[in-house]
């Protein structure tokens, strides 16, 4: 049978925990990671422990909706639709609002959760952070996940696993 080679990329390398952990970035990697950090920077972290009570609506009986949300959403939104024109972008706002939004995870788009943790947010607690997806005809391609509190980024990308061979 055929085996899957397990022995390190040359690009990782081991966090304490022995976790494997990406020391160079892809340049689409860089950019998306700096579009997060953008919109972290610029709204997210500024308000966090300091939304107004007029920031914070409820969209269901446990979900929160923060300016923030909006916010970022709307500036990935852009970052995104110059990034890579004609790939259609499905924020998690744009969908509540219309939900024919939906109808773009069919072909090749981007997928933006731009407050995950929005209720820990909300109450001044983490976890939160930013998370985009690049996905084709709903299987995900590629994915970042942002801790704007550490300045962090997780990087998640398709692998494709085969049998583990047995030495036959």
């Amino acid at each position: 049978g055929e085996r899957v080679d397990l022995r390190s990329h040359p690009w990782l390398h081991r966090d304490q925990r022995g976790l494997p952990v990406v020391s160079e970035l892809s340049a689409l990697d860089a950019e998306i990671r700096d579009l997060m950090r953008f919109a972290a920077t610029r709204s997210m972290l500024p308000r966090f422990r300091a939304l107004a009570a007029h920031e914070v609506e409820m969209k269901g009986a446990d979900d929160p909706v923060t300016i923030v949300d909006r916010e970022v959403e709307t500036f990935l939104t852009e970052a995104l639709t110059k990034l890579a024109p004609g790939v259609a972008v499905v924020g998690e706002e744009a969908v509540h609002a219309d939900k024919s939004v939906l109808g773009h995870l069919s072909g090749q788009c981007w997928i933006i959760d731009p407050l995950d943790g929005t209720a820990n947010f909300a109450e001044g607690k983490e976890p939160f952070g930013i998370i985009v997806a690049l996905a084709d005809a709903g299987r995900a391609v590629a994915g970042w996940i942002y801790d704007p509190v550490r300045d962090r980024v997780l990087l998640v990308e398709q692998m494709r696993l085969g049998p583990l061979g047995r030495g036959d």
